[in-house]
């Protein structure tokens, strides 16, 4: 809620108006919830014995779990807004830290909460090349996601599939040489795929598997609508 202590800025809950509440918005989990949160406790919160209020206090119990009607300040500054109410912990799964390796001019510490690699660039624009530039990780998250997800595919459906290789490719090319993009000018990203699968696969097979490629979490991520939100530790 606005102004609420221990909160940072960029977790304040958004003003939604009527046209944001169509099904077919393009929000983020997060952003949703902000939203509706931020609609239906401002009736629970100022009139709670109205229908208008109870009406609202009735949606918030099924959308929030453990939401109660006379906690309702309790509930939304302690439970609801796990993504940005506090800081991330390094030691948590899914969070990364990248820091300054000590050594290189560009050289960067990944750590994770099981794993510790270097990212670094290239030395003709002056790094030491001691680990994979950016792009790079971008395209390997990419790539480990699709093989991976073509592996969990195959081995649920029976599908005969022995090995796969996937390369990637990351430049930058004229949007008027898309004709495929929505954007019609300036320049736009490009990332090529190419897979190879390897297994005595029928037409039909191969056919499924190139579908299901573009299917896996990082695929729909990079398609997506991305909102980054950025704030200091």
């Amino acid at each position: 809620m606005p102004g609420s202590p221990g909160r940072p800025p960029h977790c304040t809950p958004r003003p939604s108006s009527p046209s944001t509440w169509s099904p077919r918005s393009r929000w983020s989990p997060p952003d949703f919830k902000r939203r509706i949160l931020a609609a239906f406790t401002e009736g629970a919160g100022q009139r709670p014995q109205t229908t208008f209020g109870t009406v609202k206090a009735d949606v918030l119990e099924r959308f929030v779990p453990g939401f109660r009607r006379q906690n309702l300040v309790e509930t939304i500054e302690n439970s609801s807004w796990p993504e940005c109410a506090r800081p991330m912990s390094p030691d948590e799964p899914g969070t990364v830290v990248v820091t300054d390796a000590g050594t290189g001019r560009y050289t960067q510490k990944i750590t994770t909460a099981t794993h510790e690699l270097l990212a670094d660039e290239a030395a003709d624009v002056g790094g030491d090349d001691a680990g994979p530039n950016p792009y790079e990780l971008l395209l390997s998250a990419l790539g480990t996601c699709t093989a991976m997800t073509l592996r969990m595919y195959a081995d649920r459906k029976g599908i005969p599939l022995t090995g796969t290789t996937v390369r990637l490719r990351h430049d930058r090319i004229h949007a008027k040489d898309c004709a495929e993009c929505e954007t019609g000018t300036g320049m736009l990203s490009r990332i090529r795929r190419e897979i190879r699968l390897d297994g005595e696969l029928d037409a039909d097979q191969r056919a499924r598997l190139m579908e299901i490629a573009d299917r896996c979490p990082v695929h729909r991520t990079l398609t997506a609508e991305i909102v980054i939100e950025t704030s200091e530790a």
